[in-house]
């Protein structure tokens, strides 16, 4: 069954068709930024209508949830320059601008200062200070402003791809008569790892859908245009594409571990999915987070209307000649192939074609052959 959104609120945000010559003042956002207006503004983060408040950010860093008890991982934070902050008044509008072309009209309701130590500490743990994030956190200023997103304007954004409303997924899911629908989160193009992952699914599930989170990311991983041309390859040959949906998701990656983890799993749940899969270390890097934390985590947040599908790391054995998990095979480390994008962006890079259990080729060769491209 289609659950319902998150909080039992859908958040939608209307073209812009008031004169916004009436709104002096306007804010610049980072590319960022943008990728969180367009979720507020779209239905992926329901029932968030808008940029979090002091109260809320310490509710949500320090009890998991909203003030009002609704479960939530990550704050939904928008800074600005103080001299900015200084000149907005509580209750009046806004425009949100990026490359100075309007976006959003924002109504303000608060501005506060947050201490950024802190919030790293709670964000991602003790070792925040070699978190990727840690230095786009420290560009940016410590005072912010809460408000709701009350309207956009959506031929302004600037995206590759753009990601459907939520309630245009639901209608999908409801047209094609799926009943149960496992959401699946991927930063990389697909590997054999994710396709028995895939598949596994698919045998338990109605559909699959895969959504690649399409937006920025830390220094190394694939371009968004590799991602998409990979799975529409992968899906094309691989999968069942009548029971395969392939829906990219615009969304900013922090690297925020157990936290983002569950963020990932509430947008698909908002998209009208009642599985989500998570892997060991989902939305990790650099070992930060330990391999259980994610399902510690999500397992302490309780029942939130979507099903966590926790899933072991997958990898190829010479000895058992198949893809394994710990719990499959007996056999030492030496006999084990492991998946990992920096595996795969190595290869792209000497022109090396992997191994057929690593990677199917014709993937791998679509990465390749538009690589140059985007270099």
């Amino acid at each position: 069954m289609i659950p319902e959104y998150h909080g039992t609120a859908r958040v939608y945000a209307e073209e812009i068709n008031d004169p916004i010559e009436r709104i002096q003042k306007s804010l610049e956002v980072s590319y960022f930024d943008l990728h969180n207006i367009w979720n507020i503004s779209n239905g992926y983060f329901s029932p968030c209508d808008g940029f979090h408040g002091y109260e809320e950010i310490r509710s949500i860093l320090e009890d998991n949830s909203l003030p009002d008890g609704t479960r939530w991982s990550v704050p939904l934070i928008l800074s600005a320059p103080f001299e900015i902050c200084d000149s907005l008044r509580n209750g009046e509008n806004v425009k949100i601008t990026f490359e100075n072309r309007v976006v959003a009209i924002l109504e303000v309701y608060d501005k506060f200062a947050i201490d950024m130590e802190w919030y790293m500490k709670k964000m991602f743990g003790l070792k925040a200070e070699r978190h990727p994030f840690a230095k786009h956190m420290n560009r940016k200023s410590n005072m912010c402003i809460s408000g709701k997103i009350i309207s956009v304007r959506r031929d302004n954004f600037p995206f590759m791809f753009k990601s459907m409303d939520t309630e245009n997924v639901r209608k999908i899911i409801q047209e094609k008569g799926f009943h149960s629908v496992c959401g699946f989160q991927t930063r990389n193009a697909p590997h054999r790892g994710h396709e028995f992952i895939h598949k596994l699914a698919l045998l338990n599930f109605d559909s699959i859908a895969l959504t690649p989170s399409i937006g920025p990311k830390k220094e190394g991983d694939l371009p968004d245009n590799l991602i998409m041309l990979s799975y529409e390859t992968y899906r094309r040959n691989y999968v069942p594409s009548e029971r395969t949906l392939l829906i990219p998701v615009n969304y900013a990656m922090i690297y925020a571990g157990p936290r983002e983890a569950f963020l990932h799993m509430i947008m698909r749940k908002n998209m009208g999915c009642s599985h989500f899969i998570v892997g060991r270390d989902h939305a990790g890097t650099d070992n930060i987070y330990g391999q259980d934390q994610c399902r510690e985590y999500l397992t302490a947040m309780g029942n939130v209307g979507i099903t966590p599908v926790f899933v072991d790391e997958i990898f190829y054995c010479k000895r058992c000649d198949e893809l394994c998990t710990e719990r499959t095979c007996p056999h030492s480390e030496e006999t084990r192939i492991r998946f990992s994008g920096t595996l795969i962006r190595d290869m792209i890079k000497l022109g090396k074609i992997p191994d057929k259990n690593v990677m199917r080729e014709d993937v791998f060769q679509t990465i390749a052959g538009n690589h140059q491209e985007t270099v």
